[in-house]
């Protein structure tokens, strides 16, 4: 019964990390309103819901490695991804058309990978 429990238990705190990445995707990144990430992600929920927990195949995509996936996506970086089984294509992939009008206090900052140096750059 105690691992029935901890599915049902690690079950939601997946679900609840999920409607959280995309609170603060709406929330903190603004960047990504144009693509509609969130709204994607809220298309994708019971899909996501339907995945499972665990799975001894490799292949098989898990709760886990759906939201280290989307988090890779939104990270500073150049990862993008399809993520089929929420049929999620090109997802974190920001390309801009011409004429895109940032926000009035965008900046661009550059960090060393320690934290310890850092420039920023006004791009308004």
């Amino acid at each position: 019964m105690h691992f029935r429990a901890f599915k049902f238990q690690l079950n939601n705190q997946f679900r609840y990390l999920y409607r959280r990445i995309i609170t603060q995707l709406d929330k903190y990144f603004q960047v990504y309103a144009d693509k509609r990430l969130g709204k994607k992600l809220v298309a994708a929920e019971q899909l996501f819901n339907e995945l499972p927990i665990e799975s001894s195949d490799n292949k098989v995509l898990t709760k886990k490695k759906a939201l280290v996936k989307i988090m890779e996506c939104v990270h500073a970086n150049s990862v993008s991804t399809d993520i089929k089984e929420l049929h999620l294509s090109e997802f974190g992939r920001l390309q801009y058309k011409p004429r895109v009008k940032l926000p009035v206090n965008t900046l661009l900052v550059s960090e060393s990978p320690t934290g310890l140096f850092s420039t920023t750059k006004d791009l308004a």
